[in-house]
C-alpha cells in the first residue's frame, strides 16, 4: 500500500487533476497527471464497476498499482499528481506486465 502522503484522498485534488491535467493512455490504462508544489508525489485509482464488475478483483488490481508505485519511485523524476483510470479489464495481467505498462505511460508522459 502507498504510504498516506503519497494517495490522493480528497476530491477536490481527484477533481484539479481530471479538470486541468495532461492525459497519456496505453493498452486500456489512462493516465492523467498534474505538477504539484509539494516535495512528494500523490496518486489515486479509479476503476469503475462497468469495467470489473466484482469488488475484491477491483481491490486486487489496486493493490497491485500501488505496491508497483511504491517499490518504483525511480520512475517518476518529479513531483506530480496522477490519477490512473482503467479503461478495460486487467486484473488477469500479472504484476510485470502492469510494471512495464506504467513505464510505458510514465514515458509517453515524459516523467521518467
Amino acid at each position: 500500500m502507498l504510504p498516506s502522503k503519497n494517495r490522493l484522498k480528497k476530491e477536490r485534488d481527484f477533481i484539479g487533476v481530471l479538470r486541468t491535467g495532461q492525459t497519456v493512455s496505453h493498452k486500456g490504462l489512462v493516465f492523467k497527471y498534474l505538477t504539484n508544489p509539494k516535495n512528494s508525489s500523490r496518486f489515486g485509482f479509479v476503476i469503475p464497476n462497468a469495467v470489473i464488475k466484482r469488488a475484491v478483483d477491483r481491490n486486487r488490481l489496486k493493490r497491485k498499482l500501488h505496491e508497483l508505485i511504491r517499490k518504483g519511485p525511480k520512475l517518476i523524476r518529479r513531483q506530480i499528481d496522477g490519477v490512473f483510470f482503467v479503461k478495460k479489464d486487467l486484473s488477469s495481467r500479472n504484476s510485470k506486465e502492469l510494471s512495464a505498462l506504467l513505464q510505458v505511460l510514465f514515458r509517453k508522459a515524459g516523467l521518467s
